[in-house]
Formats: structure tokens, sequence, C-alpha cells
């Protein structure tokens, strides 16, 4: 922050040539008091005691421990003393400026992101929208960036900033060049399109996809989506995933009238208590062997197995006598996050 403050005074200082030519005169008026007072004053017997006079004068701190004695000396340093105080309050002011510039950018969320590997987060002001943001940091614990066509930034992510939550906020959409490149697409690792609330939903979230994905190649693109049907086109518009929330969350529903199943899934997917479900890569001891070999293994630990993804067809296999092949992936149910089996 203090780096970047310094460089932008440097660049205001550089463009302003009346406040450059006053630096230079104030550098030769250091050189003359110095040459005036060397010989005659003990306390300028150095280059460096007529710096550290210059420095201290120049923050109006004025410590007194050095000053030159002699009339010319003293002139000359009058009139320094008057030019740093014009220089001071010119440069007070431009950092005033660029302190307030900054935060009212941040505040209406035209500040480009210059920090990478991120997720980018585009969706509505709204309850669900902030869980999402919440329930993302506090699984990976990297910086999000939340990418809205708002004038200002809402309440929602002032108050997810407050819980600690490392979220900012971007004006705009990803029909948006500008907008795109302000989130700094170009480094982002996710990003995560939640559907508009509108009958353009998924027509709009095609549009968007291709338009990440020619900005980036690499990312990692999460999407909801509200018709199934357009599910063909949205992979082939390049998403990696997509999700109907909506479905999901109406099935839920629906089994919470007949038993408890929903209490079960959302304490498996909620990454603030209970165990988890976890996506495990697994060693290649285990290819050609059979699942239940593997479920052997673990039972007397605290990881429960549930099935395996095959990478070829991408089907998940619950069949204990399954033979695993290699790339295959594992769905446990753990409370601590596990990398490899």
């Amino acid at each position: 922050m203090i780096f970047v403050l310094l460089k932008n005074i440097g660049n205001k200082i550089k463009t302003n040539k009346t406040v450059f030519s006053i630096l230079f005169i104030m550098f030769l008026l250091v050189i003359l008091i110095y040459l005036v007072e060397k010989g005659n004053n003990e306390y300028f017997s150095s280059w460096w005691d007529i710096l550290w006079w210059a420095f201290i004068t120049s923050t109006t701190i004025g410590y007194g421990d050095k000053y030159p004695i002699t009339y010319l000396g003293q002139f000359l340093a009058m009139i320094y003393i008057l030019l740093t105080l014009g220089i001071i309050g010119d440069i007070a002011i431009k950092i005033t400026n660029i302190l307030f510039t900054n935060n009212e950018k941040k505040m209406n969320g035209t500040l480009s992101i210059n920090f990478g590997n991120h997720s980018i987060v585009y969706g509505e002001a709204k309850y669900s929208t902030y869980s999402i943001i919440r329930q993302l940091y506090n699984e990976n614990k990297t910086k999000i960036v939340f990418l809205s066509n708002l004038d200002k930034i809402p309440n929602g992510i002032l108050n997810l900033q407050g819980e600690g939550i490392d979220v900012y906020f971007v004006a705009g959409s990803p029909e948006n060049d500008e907008s795109l490149y302000k989130s700094n697409i170009t480094n982002a690792k996710n990003f995560i399109i939640l559907s508009e609330n509108n009958d353009q939903a998924d027509k709009n979230t095609l549009a968007y996809i291709m338009n990440i994905r020619i900005k980036n190649e690499k990312i990692y693109i999460l999407s909801e989506i509200k018709d199934d049907k357009n599910i063909i086109l949205f992979q082939k518009a390049g998403v990696n995933k997509v999700i109907n929330s909506n479905l999901i969350g109406h099935r839920l529903f629906v089994r919470s009238l007949t038993d408890n199943v929903s209490d079960i899934i959302y304490e498996l997917l909620d990454n603030r208590f209970g165990k988890e479900i976890y996506q495990v890569e697994l060693d290649e001891k285990w290819t050609g062997k059979q699942l239940w070999e593997l479920i052997g293994n673990y039972l007397k630990e605290d990881v429960n197995i549930i099935g395996i993804r095959n990478y070829k067809d991408n089907n998940i296999y619950y069949n204990k006598n399954y033979i695993i092949s290699k790339d295959d992936f594992l769905y446990v149910i753990s409370e601590n996050r596990i990398l490899k089996l």
C-alpha cells in the first residue's frame, strides 16, 4: 500500500513541472548551505549532517540539534523552509487525494484488481450470493472478486468484509471486456456464474461463458443453469461444470417432507461444522485392485468411502467389486480435507 502510494506521488511530481522545479531548487539550497557552513559550523562537518538537517527540517520536526550559524546560511535556510512548507502542503494534498480516490473507487467498483489466482463470482446482490461467497472463502481461503451490475458496493459485501472475508467489488458484468479486465480475468483461477433472475438468464449466461473463455483459456468456469436442456450448449461454449441449483434445492425441499436426508446433505456441504464430502486423488498403488480392498484398508480410520468416479465415462460407481483404474477419483466423508489416499 505504501509502495503504491509513493509511486502515485512520484508520478504526480513527474507530471507537475512546478513541483519538480521547487524540489530542484531545494536540492541546490541544501548544497549551498553546506558549502557556506562548512568550516564555520561544527554541526555541518559532513554531507550526512546537512542531509539530516534537510530531512528533519522538511518534515517540520526540527530537533534543533543542527542549524546554520552564518548570516548567508541562515538566509538560505529561510528560503529552504518557506519552500518546504509549500511542497509538504502540496504532497499532503496529493496523498489525501490518492487515498480518497482509491477508497471511492473501491466503493463504486471501478478499482482494478492487481492480484491473481483468485475466484470471481458474478451474481445479483442477495443472500444466496453472499452465502456462496462465504462458503467459497471458508473452503479455499483465497481472495474473491464479486462482479455485479451495481453502482456501488452492496451492504452484503461490506458485511462479509467485516467478517474477515477477503472479498472485493467490481462493477459490471462478464459481457463487458473492461469489467473482466478490471477483475483481472487473465490471472484468475475460477469463475462462478450465478443465474440472473430473468427469462433470458441461460441465454445471457451462455454469452458470458464464451466471453470469459476467450479471455482466459485455462480458467475453471462453474455456471448455474435454469434449464437442463441447455447443458450441451454450455459445455460447447467452454464451461467446466454446470449446476442446476434450483433443481437440487427443490428435491431436498420435497424430501424434507418424508425424511431427514436434507439435514445430512446440508451438514456435509456446509464447511462451518461437522464432516464434509471431499473428492480425493488415488495413489497409483490402488490401480487394478477392487474397491472393497481400499474400503477395508481405511475402516479403522475416520474416513468413509462412499463412491468412486471413473475417469473415462465420468460415472460414479458404488459396487465394492469395481476395478480401480488409473486417474479415478474417490469420494469420501471426513472431518478434514484429504488430498490423496
